[in-house]
């Protein structure tokens, strides 16, 4: 009687143990569960704060966009638009908690890339003239021979034909390539993609701790006139052969004067 006592106290120990970690393994995982959805819903709820305020920062930027339009047809950086800093604190007393920062660029102070091919997929010569006094400039780094082969390569990926320009290079080089990809033989429509083009290496595109890349003084959008009151003195100093380092100067000089 006695060891059947025991035996049955054993027992009862033993389910009351079990019956306890049970308990404990729930109690866990409802509090890991209980956590990670608390986790969602702040991540949820601030995602959607951050994109109120990104929507907001774009909105006030079109309608800023909408109101210069009328006001003249000449961009300068004058304007409240080229402005970001102002910009950029004028949005942030909007929201208490949050900040937007509203940067807009005038593209059109850019070289215009895909201008460099005309309508008959043949060079359009102002535009590569210049195209090839840019890529010259001292601060990338090319020397002239260099700065040719990558205007005929980017005529050859631009353009809609499969015949190679002096030394350019078409699909046949492309596609021998240890990683073969095609011709895009297509206007651009990123700038990213000019990293695909034979002789564009990454550093020339985004640039280094030692030079600058070319990719902020390019667009894919335009027809191919500059704005040189928006333009970088980079943009300047490439619009002619004539154009100096003292020109270029009295050039920003002028249009930084707001009288």
């Amino acid at each position: 009687m006695v060891t059947l006592l025991k035996e049955n106290k054993g027992i009862a120990l033993i389910l009351t143990i079990l019956i306890v970690g049970l308990i404990v393994t729930l109690t866990l995982q409802f509090n890991t569960s209980m956590r990670a959805n608390l986790y969602a819903a702040a991540n949820l709820s601030d995602g959607i704060k951050l994109g109120c305020i990104a929507r907001s920062g774009f909105n006030g930027a079109c309608a800023l966009l909408h109101e210069d339009r009328s006001s003249g047809n000449v961009d300068t950086l004058h304007e409240l638009w080229a402005q970001s800093g102002v910009l950029s604190e004028s949005a942030a007393v909007l929201f208490d908690d949050g900040r937007v920062s509203v940067e807009i660029m005038d593209l059109s102070g850019r070289i215009q890339i895909n201008q460099l091919v005309d309508e008959k997929g043949q060079y359009n010569d102002t535009q590569k003239g210049l195209l090839l006094r840019f890529l010259s400039s001292p601060e990338f780094g090319l020397d002239p021979e260099e700065a040719e082969n990558i205007v005929d390569a980017l005529k050859d990926w631009i353009d809609s034909d499969n015949e190679v320009t002096r030394f350019g290079a078409e699909d046949s080089y492309y596609q021998a390539l240890e990683k073969p990809y095609p011709c895009k033989n297509a206007p651009l429509e990123f700038l990213e993609e000019l990293q695909f083009v034979r002789g564009i290496t990454e550093e020339l595109l985004y640039g280094s701790s030692e030079k600058p890349g070319i990719l902020p003084y390019l667009s894919p959008y335009g027809d191919g006139r500059i704005n040189i009151n928006t333009a970088d003195p980079l943009v300047i100093r490439a619009l002619s052969d004539q154009i100096d380092e003292e020109l270029v100067d009295a050039i920003i000089a002028y249009r930084d004067d707001e009288d």
